[in-house]
């Protein structure tokens, strides 16, 4: 059975595959070399993957990544329950109003992992939607998170994170300053080429559940401040979003 003839559905899935294998997307051309679709059905199935949030298409170069509902299901399916479609209409709005791509870190048990996403073009965010955060202290985005955990728990985790690397103090001495109600974190002094813009959003019970944010490289850091309201507005919503559902 050759691939024009397989039913519509592995094919979709064939194309969604491919699309999550590889982290700047696949080309039109190059699915049409591996999956052996012919280019006026596989224009339909994408067509369909796109309209139903499984895929976007970068207008710029025209590359096929995972859209904002296969991430939803991502995020989901590693313990985040609701919260990745609930988020995603915000960061959509955030990352419009700021032109940077807009994230969701949330806490999954011991690890923070990238919830939710809505890209911009040339945006910082490279890490895809449940993915474990990798070295989350040094990142601003995950400084904010630890910040408002709670006690026990942030203990818990510094403990596991070791000494804070590269600079004078400490994680803990960082933290705090955080929890003092800055919104703009920049990363750790020896990774420094991010500025971030962060807020937390909150369960029912007060509990931190994660944050919203977006990433500046160092070069636009004077906008963060600009940005910090947005940013905070746009975790609040997701906060009342999260109590409602």
């Amino acid at each position: 059975m050759d691939a024009d003839t397989l039913p519509a559905l592995r094919r979709g899935l064939r194309i969604l595959h491919l699309a999550a294998q590889r982290p700047g997307g696949i080309g039109f051309a190059d699915l049409v070399r591996i999956t052996g679709v012919g280019g006026a059905s596989l224009s339909r199935l994408l067509k369909v993957l796109v309209d139903e949030g499984m895929l976007r298409c970068d207008e710029a170069s025209g590359r096929y990544r995972p859209g904002p509902g296969f991430e939803a299901m991502v995020a989901a399916a590693g313990g985040l329950g609701a919260l990745p479609a609930l988020a995603q209409p915000v960061l959509a709005r955030l990352a419009a109003e700021a032109g940077a791509s807009a994230v969701l870190v949330a806490a999954a048990g011991p690890d923070f992992v990238i919830g939710a996403k809505s890209e911009v073009a040339g945006g910082c965010v490279h890490v895809p939607v449940g993915a474990r955060m990798p070295e989350p202290l040094r990142n601003g985005l995950g400084q904010c998170l630890a910040a408002h955990l709670g006690e026990a728990a942030r203990a818990g985790l510094l403990a596991a994170w070791g000494p804070a690397p590269g600079a004078p103090g400490d994680w803990e001495a960082a933290l705090a300053a955080v929890r003092g109600g800055r919104a703009v974190v920049p990363d750790w002094p020896d990774l420094g080429h991010f500025v971030r813009v962060a807020w937390p959003v909150f369960r029912a019970d007060g509990g931190v559940v994660a944050v919203v944010g977006v990433s500046l490289p160092v070069h636009e850091a004077v906008r963060a401040e600009a940005l910090a309201e947005a940013v905070r507005a746009a975790a609040q919503g997701l906060t009342v979003r999260l109590s409602e559902a």
